[in-house]
């Protein structure tokens, strides 16, 4: 099994350090090629890998400018499948995370060749408010709900109270210890900060290439699989914790919401137009 593992930094060179740290304590870790695709921030210094080297199989690509979250999985993508080719499993991820089960690795071995596979959403729990992020979204959403947050989140003040209404009752749900134990099933798509695409997924003709620069991906990676006749499938057996918005922020700025903007805006216009 060869897997290849994506994760795009912003002026996150702590985070980044933590986290390649755990995928050292991996069994099996040897299967695993890592491309940190390091977006420059200014004033921010480079994330340096040398100290990975003698454990991991790691190289950082620094693009000339910003391409944001999947255009930059993207850009380490080709940076990987260039000299190495397919691997059998591709990982892209935030760098605000963990994964803390050793044996993480050999259980998704275990899912090579599993029927009609094009993502695999494991367990991610959130560290900020004690709540299960997946499955992100079980059933497709429908077409007028889709169109409404074009429109939301063109007014600021009323994105950002809804965002923070959302905020809370996701804490007061993690607070109360009365969240249902996960189960494995088929969904339409996966939490964003950590998404496992099979071979399957890009020899199909799925993609990474994104025209918004951040959010809505987990729309966009779940239209290819529903359109290609292929499965997402939520792993509570594979889990990763995450610790949330270090890149971002725990609350989007008005940059940030515009940024949500454009993204809601084309998923609206490009998958739920019929």
């Amino acid at each position: 099994m060869r897997v290849a593992l994506i994760c795009v930094n912003y002026n996150s060179n702590t985070e980044t350090r933590r986290y390649l740290q755990s995928l050292i304590r991996l069994e099996y870790v040897s299967k695993l090629q890592v491309v940190v695709v390091d977006n420059p921030a200014v004033g921010a210094p480079a994330f340096d890998e040398t100290e990975f080297r003698h454990a991991l199989t790691v190289r950082v690509l620094r693009p000339g400018s910003n391409l944001g979250y999947l255009g930059g999985a993207a850009a380490g993508f080709r940076e990987h499948v260039a000299p190495h080719g397919l691997p059998d499993f591709c990982i892209i991820s935030n760098v605000d995370l963990e994964i803390e089960q050793r044996d993480f690795l050999t259980r998704l071995e275990a899912r090579l060749g599993e029927d009609r596979m094009g993502i695999i959403a494991p367990s991610i729990r959130s560290r900020l408010t004690s709540v299960e992020q997946n499955p992100f979204l079980r059933v497709r959403p429908p077409r007028l709900k889709m169109h409404g947050y074009r429109w939301l989140f063109a007014s600021y003040p009323i994105a950002a109270t809804c965002e923070r209404f959302s905020r809370l009752r996701k804490v007061l749900r993690g607070r109360s210890g009365k969240e249902l134990a996960p189960v494995a099933a088929d969904i339409y798509a996966p939490h964003g900060s950590f998404v496992v695409l099979t071979r399957r997924f890009f020899s199909e003709g799925g993609s990474l290439e994104y025209r918004p620069f951040l959010f809505g991906e987990e729309i966009h990676l779940g239209e290819q699989v529903r359109r290609m006749n292929l499965r997402t499938r939520f792993c509570p057996d594979l889990q990763v914790w995450h610790d949330e918005h270090v890149s971002v922020g725990r609350y989007r700025s008005k940059t940030m919401m515009r940024h949500a903007y454009v993204a809601a805006r084309f998923c609206a216009e490009e998958y739920f137009s019929d």
